[in-house]
């Protein structure tokens, strides 16, 4: 075998060696655009939801945090719809979606976020 061949096998095993590490590449189905615009209306609906509550309008904040809530089960729409619910005094609503939220509650929230809920 030459110095060539040998030289030729080694970057072929090497560049297999590299292709295999490299990271998938796959092209945006439609399933993933379809996720990614809920995901950006739940976020929309959030910020108007937090805006009704701000103001003093329930009903309104509770409705939009509805609809968030069927689109994207998280534990911070968890918890401010369960407060708006509380505020109306839907209490078994109120409890179960701040129940949820607790469960839910991310690790690298503050002890504050937490006992704020």
């Amino acid at each position: 075998m030459t110095n060539h061949t040998r030289t030729f096998l080694f970057c072929v095993a090497a560049g297999l060696t590299l292709i295999g590490r490299a990271p998938a590449v796959r092209a945006q189905t439609s399933e993933d655009a379809t996720l990614n615009d809920e995901n950006e209306r739940a976020r929309a609906l959030f910020r108007e939801g937090s805006e009704a509550a701000r103001e003093g309008h329930a009903e309104e904040a509770r409705s939009l945090f509805k609809q968030a809530w069927q689109l994207r089960k998280t534990y911070d729409v968890a918890a401010s719809l369960g407060q708006v619910e509380a505020k109306l005094g839907l209490h078994r609503d109120a409890a179960e979606h701040l129940h949820y939220c607790l469960k839910n509650f991310p690790p690298a929230a503050t002890k504050k976020e937490l006992e704020t809920i």
